[in-house]
């Protein structure tokens, strides 16, 4: 099982400050077509996805949603 997974259509999330509290009327764009390595620790909600550009924090029905897991394949393709 991979566990690394690619965003397959844009959503927004609220922005949090440097406490991981929400920011109000700020949001931040995750885009379709970055990918993201799921880490093994959540702090704020069921999914912690990272990638170069920082973190976010998801629900499993986010995940499920917004992103297609990675096959070892695709991983490879993704690093050449």
């Amino acid at each position: 099982m991979s566990n690394r997974y690619k965003c397959i259509e844009s959503f927004y999330l609220p922005m949090l400050d440097e406490n991981e509290n929400e920011i109000e009327n700020e949001e931040v764009r995750v885009e379709k077509g970055t990918v993201w390595e799921r880490q093994e620790v959540s702090y704020l909600s069921d999914v912690r996805l990272e990638n170069d550009t920082g973190w976010i924090e998801i629900a499993n029905e986010s995940l499920a949603r917004y992103f297609k897991e990675l096959t070892e394949e695709q991983t490879d393709e993704q690093t050449n």
